[in-house]
């Protein structure tokens, strides 16, 4: 069935402008312009970049204290803890920078979800790093705390995508 767009002005120019459409078979239907405008305006997004985002603030913040952190480490775990450690906090701000760059919201949130698997996986780094004594009880404590924050905020985030996919 070929479709014929025809414009036409239905009244003064205070009143909606309205489209035709108009087949072969003569079948007419109007479509309001200014809802199909509505209908499929793309959402404005919140943050024009990635290193807006707050969540990704801290997670970057949280990659240049564990650097610093590991830094201290005995160089024998450079291929070992260091390493999985320092992945593990890339993989973090990695993820949420990733989610940004994502169009579709259900994309997003495993995104998300990887990102806050990465902060489990580094969170059980550093629980061994204090009991092997590579990491003190103060260094520990004020990681945790930044990255309970990071992953609120996340937990936060992926809760707010889920809601919106409901409705």
């Amino acid at each position: 069935m070929d479709l014929q767009i025809i414009s036409k002005h239905t009244g003064d120019f205070n009143k909606k402008d309205r489209l035709r459409l108009k087949t072969k078979n003569k079948i007419k239907i109007e479509v309001d312009e200014d809802e199909i405008k509505r209908k499929t305006k793309p959402q404005k997004m919140k943050y024009k970049n990635f290193e807006n985002i707050p969540v990704w603030k801290k997670a970057h913040q949280i990659t240049l204290d564990i650097y610093k952190i590991t830094s201290k480490f005995p160089k024998e775990e450079t291929y070992n803890l260091i390493s999985q450690m320092r992945r593990a906090v890339l993989s973090v701000e990695a993820n949420i920078a990733e989610a940004f760059g994502r169009f579709h919201f259900l994309d997003k949130v495993n995104f998300y979800l990887n990102a806050r698997g990465s902060l489990e996986e580094l969170k059980s780094h550093l629980i061994t790093s204090l009991d092997l004594g590579f990491l003190d009880e103060n260094s520990f404590k004020q990681t945790n705390v930044e990255m309970g924050e990071v992953r609120e905020e996340i937990n936060r985030i992926i809760k707010s995508f889920r809601a919106s996919c409901k409705s």
